[in-house]
């Protein structure tokens, strides 16, 4: 019984450390994912798109982007551009910044 006490303490005392390297590798997972996004943007001509941005056309975006993930798919069309699900993400990330209304 005192042993599998001690197994368990020692598990205990270690999660703090377990926890804080798998979110190490979270964080190096998503900026590969990031970078691959880009990488695959790139290769497809669809990373010098120009698009400029009102609150409606976010809204539109949040919307079909929405679409495409419910969908599962990897791309989806805006405004006649080809867009990557996990480029739009990240887009979206920065337009929240830009048009996200403050809750009331």
């Amino acid at each position: 019984m005192v042993r599998s006490r001690e197994k368990l303490e020692i598990v205990l005392a270690m999660m703090p450390e377990l926890i804080a390297k798998e979110q190490k590798k979270l964080g190096l997972l998503n900026e590969l994912y990031r970078s691959l996004a880009y990488e695959w943007a790139k290769e497809a001509n669809v990373a010098n798109i120009e698009i400029g941005f009102t609150y409606n056309k976010y809204l539109h975006l949040k919307r079909d982007y929405e679409k495409a993930v419910a969908a599962n798919d990897t791309k989806f069309t805006f405004e006649g551009n080809v867009l990557l699900v996990a480029y739009a993400k990240y887009l979206l990330e920065y337009l929240d910044g830009k048009f996200a209304r403050p809750a009331t």
